[in-house]
């Protein structure tokens, strides 16, 4: 399931992570050297977030970034309870496939940052397999850039999805 995207201009500090995400819809014949710079530049933007089988996600840890972002730790948190009425029915779907197929997804999104303004959103999810066939782990990296989009609908309406792919299914990252 595709939502038609903006394309999305990456600035210098962040042009790394369609870099990654091409890495990884390449496969495992892409064998990058990542320098110590690279895993610390993404160490702020990485977050941790576990599903219970009929259960939305739950943020078990998050980068300074990730709290920035959101304003606040979510660590313990529900995933969803930042987004919109609507995400929760397109993403989670997502989430289950990919926990079972072991894919990695890319959403794209919009909302308000940190200051009150719009912020466009680049979010990698990754599954971890566990042993517990009940539960599953996502490994996200979530950059986020302000928009050059007007300021739209009221503040507070949560953050708007525009794009959902698994990497390498078509469209952007393929």
């Amino acid at each position: 399931m595709n939502i038609p995207a903006t394309p999305i201009a990456t600035t210098q500090a962040t042009g790394f992570l369609p870099e990654c995400l091409s890495a990884l819809a390449a496969g495992p014949d892409w064998a990058p050297d990542p320098d110590t710079a690279t895993i610390e530049r993404l160490a702020p933007h990485i977050f941790v977030l576990e599903c219970q089988a009929g259960a939305p996600p739950i943020y078990r840890c998050a980068g300074r970034a990730i709290q920035a972002a959101l304003g606040f730790d979510p660590c313990g948190e529900g995933f969803y309870q930042d987004w919109n009425v609507e995400a929760p029915a397109i993403l989670q779907p997502y989430f289950d496939r990919s926990a079972q197929c072991h894919w990695a997804f890319r959403l794209s999104s919009f909302g308000p940052g940190p200051d009150a303004r719009q912020h466009h959103f680049e979010t990698v999810l990754i599954p971890v397999l566990s042993d517990d066939p009940g539960k599953s782990c996502f490994i996200g990296i979530s950059l986020m850039q302000r928009d050059s989009r007007p300021e739209t609908g009221p503040q507070g309406t949560g953050q708007q999805l525009e794009q959902v792919s698994y990497l390498g299914e078509g469209g952007p990252m393929s």
